[in-house]
Protein backbone atom coordinates (compact mmCIF):
# COMPACT_ATOMS: atom_id res chain seq x y z
CA UNK A 1 0.00 0.00 0.00
CA UNK A 2 2.74 2.59 0.51
CA UNK A 3 4.23 1.79 -2.74
CA UNK A 4 1.12 2.35 -4.22
CA UNK A 5 0.64 5.92 -1.84
CA UNK A 6 4.02 6.75 -3.53
CA UNK A 7 3.54 5.96 -6.73
CA UNK A 8 0.60 8.19 -6.60
CA UNK A 9 2.59 11.11 -5.01
CA UNK A 10 4.54 10.79 -7.92
CA UNK A 11 2.39 11.19 -10.67
CA UNK A 12 0.25 13.78 -8.79
CA UNK A 13 2.57 15.80 -6.19
CA UNK A 14 4.38 18.84 -6.87
CA UNK A 15 7.91 20.93 -4.98
CA UNK A 16 5.58 20.45 -1.39
CA UNK A 17 5.91 16.55 -1.65
CA UNK A 18 9.62 16.62 -1.33
CA UNK A 19 10.49 16.86 1.95
CA UNK A 20 8.05 13.83 2.72
CA UNK A 21 9.30 11.51 -0.11
CA UNK A 22 12.47 12.37 1.60
CA UNK A 23 11.81 11.80 5.14
CA UNK A 24 9.96 8.20 3.18
CA UNK A 25 13.68 7.60 1.35
CA UNK A 26 15.21 7.13 5.00
CA UNK A 27 13.60 4.01 5.42
CA UNK A 28 15.53 0.70 5.22
CA UNK A 29 13.49 -0.75 2.94
CA UNK A 30 14.53 -1.14 -0.52
CA UNK A 31 11.54 -1.25 -2.47
CA UNK A 32 10.00 1.64 -0.28
CA UNK A 33 13.42 3.48 -1.61
CA UNK A 34 12.90 2.49 -5.29
CA UNK A 35 9.63 3.63 -5.13
CA UNK A 36 10.74 6.93 -3.74
CA UNK A 37 13.55 7.83 -6.02
CA UNK A 38 10.78 7.06 -8.92
CA UNK A 39 8.17 9.66 -7.38
CA UNK A 40 10.69 11.85 -6.94
CA UNK A 41 12.48 11.83 -10.56
CA UNK A 42 8.56 11.72 -11.78
CA UNK A 43 7.71 15.44 -9.93
CA UNK A 44 7.13 17.85 -12.28
CA UNK A 45 8.46 21.49 -12.78
CA UNK A 46 11.27 23.86 -11.92
CA UNK A 47 10.30 24.79 -8.28
CA UNK A 48 10.68 20.84 -7.58
CA UNK A 49 13.78 21.36 -9.02
CA UNK A 50 14.93 24.30 -6.86
CA UNK A 51 13.30 21.91 -3.77
CA UNK A 52 15.37 19.01 -4.37
CA UNK A 53 18.30 21.30 -4.58
CA UNK A 54 17.35 23.20 -1.53
CA UNK A 55 17.43 19.95 0.68
CA UNK A 56 20.62 18.42 -0.41
CA UNK A 57 22.08 20.56 2.50
CA UNK A 58 19.06 19.50 4.66
CA UNK A 59 19.28 15.13 4.56
CA UNK A 60 21.94 12.82 5.39
CA UNK A 61 22.19 9.22 5.09
CA UNK A 62 20.11 6.66 2.88
CA UNK A 63 18.02 9.87 2.04
CA UNK A 64 20.78 12.26 1.11
CA UNK A 65 21.85 8.86 -1.64
CA UNK A 66 18.49 8.72 -2.93
CA UNK A 67 18.32 12.99 -3.42
CA UNK A 68 21.22 12.88 -5.00
CA UNK A 69 20.80 9.64 -7.63
CA UNK A 70 17.76 12.25 -8.45
CA UNK A 71 19.73 15.32 -8.72
CA UNK A 72 21.56 13.63 -11.44
CA UNK A 73 18.84 11.95 -13.10
CA UNK A 74 16.81 15.20 -13.50
CA UNK A 75 20.33 17.36 -14.15
CA UNK A 76 19.77 19.41 -11.98
CA UNK A 77 22.66 21.88 -11.58
CA UNK A 78 24.10 22.04 -8.17
CA UNK A 79 27.54 21.19 -8.44
CA UNK A 80 28.64 23.00 -5.21
CA UNK A 81 26.66 20.93 -3.00
CA UNK A 82 27.50 17.40 -5.34
CA UNK A 83 31.37 18.39 -4.63
CA UNK A 84 30.58 18.89 -0.84
CA UNK A 85 28.85 15.47 -0.74
CA UNK A 86 31.59 13.20 -3.10
CA UNK A 87 34.35 13.72 0.24
CA UNK A 88 31.58 12.33 2.36
CA UNK A 89 32.20 9.37 4.67
CA UNK A 90 29.65 7.31 3.49
CA UNK A 91 30.40 5.71 0.31
CA UNK A 92 27.22 5.14 -1.11
CA UNK A 93 27.01 8.99 -0.58
CA UNK A 94 30.22 9.65 -2.35
CA UNK A 95 29.53 7.33 -5.03
CA UNK A 96 26.17 8.78 -5.84
CA UNK A 97 27.33 12.36 -5.64
CA UNK A 98 30.41 11.22 -8.54
CA UNK A 99 27.99 9.65 -10.58
CA UNK A 100 25.71 12.96 -10.32
CA UNK A 101 28.60 15.14 -11.28
CA UNK A 102 29.01 12.68 -14.15
CA UNK A 103 25.49 13.99 -15.12
CA UNK A 104 25.71 17.66 -14.50
CA UNK A 105 28.58 19.26 -14.58
CA UNK A 106 29.65 21.49 -17.25
CA UNK A 107 32.62 22.07 -18.89
CA UNK A 108 34.58 24.28 -16.36
CA UNK A 109 33.73 21.70 -13.77
CA UNK A 110 34.68 18.53 -15.59
CA UNK A 111 38.54 18.91 -13.34
CA UNK A 112 36.43 17.70 -9.88
CA UNK A 113 35.98 14.41 -11.52
CA UNK A 114 39.57 14.49 -12.71
CA UNK A 115 40.72 14.82 -9.49
CA UNK A 116 38.67 11.69 -7.76
CA UNK A 117 39.71 9.73 -11.12
CA UNK A 118 43.32 10.07 -10.37
CA UNK A 119 43.71 9.83 -6.86
CA UNK A 120 41.92 9.06 -4.17
CA UNK A 121 41.76 8.61 -0.74
CA UNK A 122 39.39 6.36 -1.09
CA UNK A 123 40.13 3.78 -3.52
CA UNK A 124 37.01 2.22 -4.01
CA UNK A 125 36.20 5.55 -5.48
CA UNK A 126 38.20 5.69 -8.64
CA UNK A 127 35.94 3.10 -10.85
CA UNK A 128 33.02 5.24 -10.06
CA UNK A 129 34.51 8.43 -10.58
CA UNK A 130 35.92 7.20 -13.52
CA UNK A 131 32.72 5.95 -15.06
CA UNK A 132 31.45 9.77 -14.18
CA UNK A 133 34.50 11.25 -15.87
CA UNK A 134 33.57 9.56 -18.79
CA UNK A 135 29.79 10.21 -18.89
CA UNK A 136 30.39 14.12 -18.40
CA UNK A 137 33.31 13.95 -20.89
CA UNK A 138 31.40 12.41 -24.02
CA UNK A 139 28.61 14.98 -23.36
CA UNK A 140 30.49 17.83 -22.96
CA UNK A 141 30.33 20.22 -26.09
CA UNK A 142 33.80 21.44 -26.22
CA UNK A 143 35.50 18.16 -26.69
CA UNK A 144 38.83 19.60 -27.34
CA UNK A 145 39.31 21.60 -23.99
CA UNK A 146 38.15 18.44 -22.34
CA UNK A 147 40.74 16.34 -24.14
CA UNK A 148 43.30 19.00 -23.34
CA UNK A 149 42.40 18.74 -19.44
CA UNK A 150 42.32 15.25 -19.15
CA UNK A 151 46.20 15.13 -21.46
CA UNK A 152 47.12 17.25 -18.47
CA UNK A 153 45.90 14.96 -15.80
CA UNK A 154 47.95 11.95 -17.79
CA UNK A 155 51.61 12.23 -16.30
CA UNK A 156 50.19 12.05 -12.60
CA UNK A 157 47.92 9.05 -13.22
CA UNK A 158 49.30 5.56 -12.37
CA UNK A 159 49.27 3.60 -16.04
CA UNK A 160 45.92 1.87 -15.45
CA UNK A 161 44.16 5.20 -15.11
CA UNK A 162 46.34 6.72 -17.83
CA UNK A 163 44.26 3.43 -19.49
CA UNK A 164 41.27 4.56 -18.36
CA UNK A 165 41.79 8.20 -19.31
CA UNK A 166 42.83 7.34 -22.89
CA UNK A 167 39.46 5.37 -23.32
CA UNK A 168 38.02 8.11 -22.35
CA UNK A 169 39.46 10.34 -24.91
CA UNK A 170 38.82 7.43 -27.40
CA UNK A 171 35.16 7.74 -26.73
CA UNK A 172 34.68 11.55 -26.70
CA UNK A 173 36.07 11.55 -30.32
CA UNK A 174 36.75 15.09 -31.80
CA UNK A 175 39.65 16.68 -33.64
CA UNK A 176 41.89 16.70 -30.50
CA UNK A 177 41.54 13.52 -29.34
CA UNK A 178 42.07 12.06 -32.85
CA UNK A 179 45.60 13.10 -32.92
Amino acid sequence: VRVAAIGVIGRLGDASSVPTLLSIAADSDPELTQATTAALAGLPGEKTNAELAAQLSRVDGNALAVLIGVVGARRIDATDSLIKAATHTNPAIRHAALKALGATVSPKEVSVLIGPSISTTHPEDAKVAIKALREACVRMPDRDACAAELAAAMPGASAPTQASLLEILGAMGGATTAR
